[in-house]
């Protein structure tokens, strides 16, 4: 069965790239901003039509063909969702666990009506049967309890039937307790021990409660039973799938400590088994399934390890398996949540893949469908309480889904919509937790998303609701973790929301707080690359430690430390581009590393290297806008490269190239302002933008216009409170390049 969760994301992928994006185009550092202010005075704009004097800088400002069409309704293409790393595990745990469930639901539900209707039943028995139609089990689960410890002391079969009817009350506890739904599968293995299924169940929930090192001994106890059945000659088919399960289950643990290698030889050993099982048995159903999760488990180690065209294969067979089952089973709600679940995947895939348009038909489609199980399910429900067994995985199906359209969303520049998708994953995941406490996806699945609202909120420059959100996600984090030490995705969502913090102090003013909260995230992050430098994830989130420290270190004008910061993270992620040179995401990284070490190498004086610098950042994302011009935020960042370079080029006296770029950059973010009014990062760094072009104008109408511009774009975002609370105050550097306008 595939394996999708809600929150992790890695959770820290998501909102890593919502960092890249914040970092990179709302920090004064980049636009140029930092070399606006020592622009020479004599340097040139002028319209496209008039003749540049001198060889001085050329632009049409106004020109028709200064706009590149943009729609933010469009899907934009980008790699940086190509972490979004779901990590495609928590999900299954409850899909599985809610379907192995549903045959020891369905008789719980059948034993208390018997109960209540035999000739002398009892009060008990009537009184839990109206309880089980409302919706509450317990009485019911006590009910059965006494039927159990009668069962437990009778001589003929008692232990059978005494195992049985805990396995019913387990199904029953299990959707709003899962500790007591563990507790009473473990009574059911003391009455039979050598029954697969229980320990199976007992496995499951002990991961969803956190506790891997006893659901590894669960599914090593099966992993024993199938190998002593097996050689004694027993059934082969349900022992060996037994045996291939119990590898899948083991390898998933492993993916959750960030053991990959370990992961994958399990995950490999289960296919050596389900491979010719699957084979010889086309018509088994649960075999085809669990051969397409196995493809699916081993492209998500794949994908982790950043080996994304080898994860796509893998995927793909899964996938194709799916899909052939669900043709033959169109009405079968198992495998309409399964499809739900790949379609999830798939637009993961297709933002690996620099498709977000699919991607975004993927997200939706997948949340269409968990949806339609989700009203089935619920109208069953009414009808018969106490015998769904979809609505409560279908609502996690749904909380993925919104997740990803929350990205394509935010890569289109629709931060307002993506704000109220991901506050409607909150609300969802609130409401679950609610129904089931225990359990350790739901409150995952609500940090997950509450860092997904902060991230928004920081794109839109309210540093303060960021932060409010950030702590919310930390404080439910921390509580996993401590009852979880060795959880390595809870510590990686925590470093990732460290991070989130410090960008938030920073925004801010609070620089003390974002310097704390980034050494925290740095720890976490040096500790997890310890455990497994293979995990491009904890990679990449290194990176992103060492360009925050080297943007914090720009803006203190320390220099030579921003270039080491800076200098370190490239290093990295050259390693990780030699490792994988498809790794879009990774070549993203290397341009705004690139942009921004450009920069400080501008500032030291090193012109040469500076220009060579911004010439890797726009040659990568050149190309990643030439895949596809609809992309608002690699515009954004184009424009970034291409009105520094200019910068520089024009202070070597190239003014031709210089002239070139500077109009590139204008034109592409002028158009993404304007498309967004309300997406504050593209209407400042417009602004920003309109302050060094202009200071590089010696057409003095044009110089004008720019300048003009630029400074009613501040006018007004500082008048409707749209400016970060630390934002320096331009307008007197626009007043004053307007007074040497001329001159």
């Amino acid at each position: 069965m595939r394996r999708v969760t809600t929150c992790r994301l890695k959770m820290d992928t998501r909102l890593r790239i919502e960092l890249w994006l914040c970092l990179a185009l709302f920090c004064p550092v980049h636009s140029g901003f930092a070399e606006s202010l020592k622009a020479p005075a004599g340097s040139a704009i002028v319209n496209q039509s008039a003749t540049a004097p001198q060889g001085g800088i050329a632009i049409a400002f106004n020109a028709p063909n200064n706009v590149v069409n943009i729609n933010n309704k469009d899907p934009a293409v980008d790699k940086e969702l190509a972490a979004i790393e779901r990590e495609i595990q928590h999900l299954g745990k409850e899909l599985r666990a809610t379907r192995e469930q549903s045959p020891y639901r369905k008789a719980a539900f059948e034993n208390v009506s018997r109960l209540a209707h035999q000739a002398n039943a009892g009060l008990k028995a009537k009184e839990a049967e109206r309880a089980l139609a409302s919706g509450n089990t317990a009485p019911s689960e006590a009910l059965l309890r006494e039927q159990e410890q009668a069962a437990a002391q009778s001589a003929d079969d008692g232990n059978r039937r005494a195992a049985e009817l805990a396995r019913q009350q387990g199904a029953l506890a299990f959707l709003h307790d899962t500790r007591a739904a563990l507790a009473a599968y473990q009574r059911a293995a003391r009455y039979e021990p050598d029954d697969v299924p229980t320990q199976i169940l007992i496995g499951d929930l002990q991961s969803l409660l956190g506790d891997p090192d006893d659901a590894r001994q669960a599914y090593l106890r099966v992993a024993q039973l199938a190998r002593d059945n097996l050689d004694h000659g027993k059934d082969s088919v349900e022992w060996q799938r037994d045996l291939a399960l119990s590898h899948n289950r083991i390898g998933e643990l492993l993916m959750t400590q960030s053991n990959l290698a370990g992961a994958l030889g399990e995950f490999q050993q289960a296919l050596h088994i389900l491979e010719p099982l699957a084979s010889s048995s086309p018509d088994d159903l649960q075999v085809q399934r669990d051969l397409a999760a196995t493809y699916s488990n081993i492209g998500n180690v794949q994908k982790k390890q950043g080996n994304l065209a080898v994860a796509l294969v893998e995927y793909q067979k899964g996938i194709q398996i799916a899909d052939t089952l669900l043709q033959r089973n169109p009405n079968n709600p198992d495998l309409e949540l399964d499809i739900a679940a790949n379609h999830l995947q798939l637009g993961d895939i297709m933002s690996d893949r620099n498709d977000l348009s699919n991607a975004l038909a993927e997200f939706r489609l997948a949340m269409t469908g968990a949806e339609k199980v989700a009203s089935r399910q619920q109208a069953e429900n009414e009808e018969t309480p106490g015998l769904s067994v979809g609505h409560h995985n279908a609502d996690v199906i749904r909380i993925a889904a919104r997740n990803g359209i929350g990205e394509v969303l935010i890569m289109q520049g629709d931060l307002d919509g993506a704000l109220a998708i991901d506050q409607q994953a909150v609300n969802v995941a609130e409401s679950l937790m609610k129904q089931d406490p225990n359990n350790t996806d739901w409150p995952q699945s609500i940090a997950a998303a509450q860092s997904d609202v902060a991230a928004v909120f920081m794109m839109k420059g309210d540093s303060a609701n960021a932060l409010a959100e950030y702590r919310k996600a930390q404080s439910g984090l921390e509580k996993l973790s401590a009852n979880d030490p060795a959880n390595t995705s809870y510590q990686g969502r925590l470093g990732t929301i460290h991070l989130g913090m410090a960008d938030a102090l920073a925004m801010s003013g609070d620089r003390e707080g974002a310097v704390a909260e980034a050494k925290r995230a740095t720890s976490i992050f040096e500790d997890l690359v310890k455990r497994d430098p293979t995990d491009s994830d904890w990679q990449a989130s290194l990176v992103l430690c060492h360009y925050f420290a080297g943007n914090q270190s720009f803006v203190e004008h320390d220099l030579p430390v921003a270039a080491s910061e800076t200098r370190q993270a490239l290093a990295i992620l050259t390693q990780e581009a030699d490792r994988d040179p498809s790794d879009l995401l990774v070549q993203k990284a290397i341009a705004e590393s690139s942009l921004q070490l450009g920069e400080i190498l501008e500032s030291q004086g090193d012109r040469a290297g500076a220009i060579t610098q911004l010439q890797k950042a726009r040659t990568i994302l050149e190309r990643l806008n030439q895949q596809d011009a609809t992309n608002a935020f690699v515009q954004m960042e184009l424009a970034n490269a291409l009105v520094t370079l200019a910068v520089a080029q024009d202070s070597q006296g190239d003014h031709a190239e210089a002239a070139q770029h500077a109009n590139e950059a204008l034109s592409l973010i002028d158009d993404a302002a304007k498309r967004d009014p309300n997406n504050t990062m593209a209407q400042i760094t417009l602004a920003e933008t309109c302050l060094v072009v202009g200071r590089l104008s010696r057409e003095p109408e044009s110089q004008k216009a720019i300048l003009g511009r630029g400074k009613s774009i501040l006018q007004t975002l500082k008048s409707e409170d749209r400016l970060p609370s630390n934002y320096p105050d331009l307008l007197p550097a626009f007043d004053k390049a307007l007074a040497s306008v001329g001159n």
